[in-house]
C-alpha cells in the first residue's frame, strides 16, 4: 500500500471565518464570555489556565500555543494579540516558533504555483491590540525572524507581514494600573483597526463586525497607525506620568506627527479614545520607559535631534521611579 503522504495531523488548516485571541487574560475572557471568538492561545498551559480549562464552558477553547491549537484544528483565522507592550518579544517568539514549525514541516513548500494560497491556509492573520507604541519595533522583528525561514519564498515573506495590522481598543477602555482578576468586561468589545486598505485587512474588518466586536476602520496605512499610536502616547504620558516633560510636549509631538506625515492637530487635539475618562495618576512603569524609548526612536527616524535628547532626559528621571516601584512590588 503506497504510503500517505501527509499524517492526519498534517491535514490542520486554520479556521476559516473564526476570531481568536493571545493570550489568556481579561481581555480575552471577556472576549470569549460575550462569544466574539471561537478559541484563546495562551504561551503555555500555566496553572490559571488549567484551571479554566476544567471548567466546561472553556473546555476546548483554550490552547497551550498556536501548534497545539492548529494541530486540533482550532486555529482562528484571525488572532487578537492583547499582549502588554513588555511582553510583546514573548507573542513574537511563540509566533515564530509556530511559523518554523510549519517550515520544518514542508508546510509552505507544497505547491510553489500557489504559494500565496498555501500561505493562507496555514498562516492566520494577525491584528495587534496590544497598548502602547510598539508596530514599528514588532514589525521589525518579525521582518527579522522571517528573513532566518529559508522554507518560505520572499513573496510568502512580505504577504505574511502584509497580514499583521494594528487595533486598539475603544471598549474596554484602558485602565492604569491594569486590572488584576479575569471576570468578563460587562460590555461588548469596540476597537479602532488600522492598516493596508489591503485584502487582508478589510478580512479582518469584516469578520470582526461579523463577530460583534464593533470597528472603526482607519485605511491610511502607515500613517494611520502612527497617527494612532501617537495620539495614545501623547494623552498617556501628559495624563499619567510624573514627572512632566522637560519641554513642551505638546508643540514637539504635534512637529514629530508632521514629520511622519500626520495632520496637524492630530497627535494632540484629537481626543483619545482609548483611556479611561476617570484614569488617576500611578507610579511610572516599564510601560512608561517603552513608550519613552520608542518615541526617541521616532525622534531620530525624522532628524528631531533636540527633541530625542529631551526624551533622554526624562527618561534618566523616570527610570529610577520604576526601579522603585519595581522593588516595592517584589
Amino acid at each position: 500500500m503506497e504510503k500517505s503522504k501527509k499524517s492526519d495531523g498534517l491535514q490542520a488548516v486554520i479556521q476559516l471565518g473564526q476570531i481568536g485571541f493571545y493570550p489568556f487574560n481579561r481581555l480575552s475572557v471577556s472576549a470569549l464570555a460575550h462569544h466574539h471568538i471561537s478559541a484563546i492561545i495562551d504561551t503555555a498551559d500555566l496553572s490559571q489556565t488549567a484551571v479554566w480549562k476544567t471548567q466546561s464552558e472553556w473546555n476546548g477553547r483554550v490552547f497551550p500555543g498556536f501548534s497545539d491549537a492548529f494541530y486540533r484544528g482550532k486555529l482562528p483565522e484571525v488572532i487578537l494579540v492583547t499582549s502588554p507592550m513588555v511582553e510583546m518579544p514573548f507573542w513574537i517568539e511563540s509566533f515564530m516558533d509556530f511559523l518554523e514549525k510549519l517550515c520544518v514541516l514542508g508546510f509552505f513548500s507544497q505547491d510553489a504555483q500557489d504559494e500565496i494560497g498555501v500561505l493562507d491556509r496555514y498562516a492566520p492573520q494577525i491584528v495587534i491590540g496590544s497598548y502602547g507604541t510598539l508596530f514599528d519595533v514588532a514589525q521589525e522583528k518579525l521582518s527579522r525572524y522571517l528573513d532566518n525561514l529559508s522554507a518560505m519564498s520572499s513573496r510568502q515573506k512580505e504577504r505574511m507581514l502584509q497580514k499583521i495590522s494594528r487595533a486598539f481598543f475603544t471598549s474596554p477602555p484602558y485602565t492604569l494600573p491594569e486590572e488584576t482578576g479575569l471576570s468578563p468586561y460587562p460590555d461588548p468589545m469596540a476597537l479602532t483597526l488600522t492598516g493596508l486598505k489591503s485584502s487582508y485587512t478589510l478580512r479582518a474588518n469584516e469578520l470582526l463586525e461579523a463577530h460583534g466586536i464593533k470597528v472603526n476602520f482607519n485605511p491610511n496605512g502607515e500613517t494611520g497607525i502612527y497617527e494612532l499610536e501617537l495620539n495614545l502616547a501623547y494623552q498617556h504620558l501628559s495624563r499619567n506620568l510624573t514627572p512632566p516633560f522637560p519641554g513642551n510636549l505638546a508643540e514637539s509631538m504635534e512637529k514629530l506627527g508632521q514629520n511622519l506625515g500626520i495632520l496637524p492637530g492630530l497627535v494632540t487635539q484629537t481626543q483619545s479614545l482609548f483611556l479611561a475618562k476617570d484614569q488617576k495618576s500611578v507610579p511610572p512603569t516599564m510601560l512608561d520607559l517603552a513608550i519613552l524609548h520608542q518615541l526617541t526612536g521616532y525622534a531620530r527616524k525624522t532628524n528631531m535631534n533636540e527633541f530625542a535628547q529631551q526624551i533622554q532626559a526624562w527618561i534618566t528621571l523616570v527610570q529610577p521611579l520604576v526601579e522603585k516601584t519595581s522593588l516595592q512590588t517584589i
